[in-house]
């Protein structure tokens, strides 16, 4: 069946005993973005004051569950990549700057899995794959299109105050992202699906305000006890604490980015640690995020990672942290750069990630020593349209 140009923002009537005789519905779109999944809101559908947005989106996640931490009461599923929400809207922040033009705003949500924290001091770069998708099938923007049939919606994020661009084939008939194109896989999905670019421009500073926030590209953080570590905090889409694997494990094993047992107390130790040498609230799990890297292990990659999601190992790597790692290949001195800087000859700075589950490709372009823009390739699936309870 072919999908309308623009899919009907409320449901056919033959359901209208949602809205009649179920408490608190609210229209949804269910997306997979890259190795996240989450649940996509319009905006005008949610209250005025974002600070009534907490109680709807905890009991839509099925937050707080701290005795079992699987969500059960709700769409999360117990894992950080998977308690997630977007709030989509045309533009209305009062930051975008008046010479920027923009198609789509969106807010991303971290919901808390244990408690029912929320948290916007970040972006989620997996679930942004899906922003101008959504964007698309509401309604609330065309994209721009290419010769190709490729079409590109410019989109203003409002945790970071950054502006991305999202780049997909588009259907001639319907004017609709064709996201089943097998194009592409991406590590930690199964099967191909379309190629997804997404391009985050002057991503240097989202929430630092600097592209390296202590002003020094390697950083000894006390730990306690007696203990310090040696570590690099690179700010690009978001901040990150990158630390080698040798400093967290004794004599890592090949393969230990999926097999390593990792001391989760120490890492966060560190983790916070970087936090504070960055300024910024060791408190918020979701920021910064912590991320190991060592040597390659096989020709398919230039080094290897395994990143932590609020407190714990990450399945594939959060988008955001694969983009930070292409901003952090690029500074000479940095942890990550050390790994890479004998491939690396010029202001196009490429990489292959191995990380759980295959291997990520990431770029960055500079001017100097100027960050312009970080990129990557993901993939995206609608799973469901209708209305989730809260």
């Amino acid at each position: 069946m072919r999908l309308p140009h623009r899919l009907p923002h409320r449901l056919p009537h033959r359901l209208f005993y949602t809205a009649s005789h179920i408490k608190n519905p609210l229209p949804a779109t269910f997306i997979r973005g890259g190795t996240s999944k989450g649940i996509f809101l319009l905006r005008r559908d949610l209250p005025s004051d974002p600070r009534k947005w907490a109680p709807i989106f905890a009991r839509i996640m099925g937050s707080p569950d701290p005795l079992h931490k699987r969500q059960l009461n709700g769409m999360g599923g117990g894992i950080s990549s998977l308690s997630k929400i977007v709030v989509v809207s045309q533009p209305q922040s009062s930051k975008i700057p008046r010479e920027t033009i923009v198609d789509i705003e969106y807010t991303f949500v971290q919901v808390g899995i244990e408690d029912d924290k929320l948290d916007v001091s970040g972006n989620c770069g997996n679930l942004t794959t899906a922003v101008g998708v959504f964007a698309i099938d509401e309604g609330l923007c065309k994209p721009a299109m290419d010769q190709d049939g490729m079409g590109t919606v410019k989109l203003w994020n409002t945790n970071t105050n950054k502006v991305i661009k999202t780049t997909f084939p588009v259907s001639r008939e319907t004017k609709l992202a064709e996201l089943e194109r097998e194009e592409i896989a991406i590590a930690g999905v199964p099967g191909k699906a379309s190629r997804i670019l997404l391009e985050f421009d002057n991503p240097a500073g989202a929430r630092t305000g600097k592209l390296i926030p202590t002003g020094e590209t390697r950083n000894m953080v006390d730990i306690g006890d007696g203990q310090k570590v040696e570590i690099s905090c690179v700010d690009a889409t978001n901040p990150t604490v990158f630390v080698h694997v040798n400093t967290i494990l004794e004599s890592p094993q090949k393969e230990w980015v999926t097999k390593a047992d990792f001391p989760l107390e120490k890492l966060e130790k560190i983790r916070r640690a970087g936090a504070v040498a960055m300024g910024l609230d060791p408190e918020m799990q979701a920021q910064p995020k912590i991320c190991m890297v060592g040597p390659a292990e096989n020709e398919e990659q230039d080094f290897v990672a395994r990143a932590l999601s609020m407190g714990q190992p990450h399945k594939a790597i959060p988008g955001t942290v694969a983009l930070c790692i292409a901003g952090a290949a690029g500074v000479k001195g940095c942890i990550v750069n050390e790994l890479v800087k004998d491939k690396i000859n010029s202001s196009d700075v490429a990489v292959r990630v191995g990380i759980p589950g295959g291997v990520v490709g990431i770029r960055s372009r500079w001017n100097g020593e100027e960050l312009k823009n970080v990129a990557i390739e993901r993939t995206a699936r609608r799973l469901m349209r209708g209305e989730v309870f809260w």
